[in-house]
């Protein structure tokens, strides 16, 4: 209703005065019973009747499901949501409990984003250190409200406890705190936020951590062999390591093999430059084969190869001519692979 449409001679407007009015005076809600004065209209009006009469907007269940998936499907791109967090949780969770069969008690997460919501739930799941590193401080985890939102999204699960025997009685978010900037403690597990650090001298010990992953930044970094042998350093021995990794041009997705067609002295030029304002955006144009390839002359032994997106033939066809000799010497399947994800055991 708008607030000059009239309920028994009451506005909408004076029904509002007139509820802030008794809250003031009472400091509660007027209760069903209660009657409200309206000095305009100076008439009282019960509020059970005010009910009986207030023409109510129809529930569209269509709409407000379709909000909903969208924003879920929002929630999954988007960096920074707990819905993310979960995402990228489950996703570098499975590698460990297929392989190793148990949760590591140390983890380790190169370049995290905005977001510690993963190291969070790898907390809740048993892990006792998680530490996350990028070069960049992080400006945006507010633990407070990323447990808020658990907690909303553990109390909307639980209303399906009991299909196919779902059982939610252990969905409860832990007791947490945050001890200084970038530590915080998580049930029995603690994670901290190192920085500014880089992959490739992570200032780790030597086999000092039970799992490190990376989700696309393996493609930013300026040296991809060291990273990888600094992986091989700070694992312990028989340790997992899985990285998805970005393959295209970031500078347009819509031409993800563009960059290949420079060399790699114009390549260092066009960085150089492009870094002055993001030097996070670095790109160093490794392909797939390049790194299973490292990763297996430095110590590893492959568990999973998954290409998760490639150009179609079409496109494959039209960017060809245009390569730079170096790309034009490379497999075709190879070339087509723009995202892969590789999981890797320290020998």
């Amino acid at each position: 209703m708008k607030d000059n449409e009239i309920v028994l001679g009451v506005t909408v407007g004076e029904i509002a005065a007139a509820f802030a009015e008794y809250k003031a005076k009472y400091g509660k809600q007027p209760d069903p019973d209660t009657a409200l004065q309206f000095p305009i209209n100076l008439q009282q009006v019960g509020l059970n009747e005010l009910i009986k009469n207030y023409q109510f907007s129809s529930y569209d269940s269509q709409a407000y499901n379709n909000a909903f998936i969208e924003l879920v499907s929002r929630g999954n791109s988007h960096n920074s949501s707990f819905i993310y967090d979960t995402l990228i949780f489950t996703r570098y969770q499975r590698p460990f409990s297929r392989y190793m069969g148990r949760m590591p008690e140390s983890t380790l997460q190169i370049g995290p984003g905005g977001s510690l919501g993963c190291e969070v739930l790898f907390c809740m799941s048993g892990v006792k250190e998680t530490f996350t590193l990028d070069p960049f401080p992080l400006m945006t985890f507010d633990i407070e409200n990323y447990m808020e939102s658990l907690k909303l999204l553990f109390n909307t699960i639980k209303l399906f406890e009991g299909i196919n025997g779902f059982n939610a009685s252990t969905l409860n978010t832990p007791e947490y705190q945050s001890i200084e900037k970038g530590v915080y403690k998580v049930g029995s597990g603690v994670i901290r936020h190192v920085h500014p650090r880089m992959f490739e001298d992570t200032g780790f010990g030597d086999e000092s951590v039970d799992y490190l992953f990376s989700h696309a930044t393996l493609e930013h970094v300026r040296s991809p062999l060291k990273c990888i042998q600094e992986t091989k350093r700070v694992l312990k021995k028989g340790s997992i390591t899985a990285h998805c990794i970005d393959l295209r041009d970031h500078r347009n997705f819509d031409a993800p093999l563009g960059f290949l067609r420079e060399s790699d002295a114009s390549w260092s030029m066009l960085m150089e430059e492009y870094c002055k304002h993001d030097a996070s955006g670095y790109m160093n144009r490794w392909r797939a084969s390049e790194f299973v390839s490292e990763f297996e002359k430095n110590g590893f032994r492959i568990l999973e190869v998954t290409p998760e997106m490639k150009v179609s033939d079409e496109m494959l066809d039209s960017e060809l001519p245009n390569l730079d000799l170096k790309y034009k010497t490379y497999k075709r399947d190879d070339l087509s692979v723009i995202s892969v994800f590789i999981v890797a055991q320290k020998i």
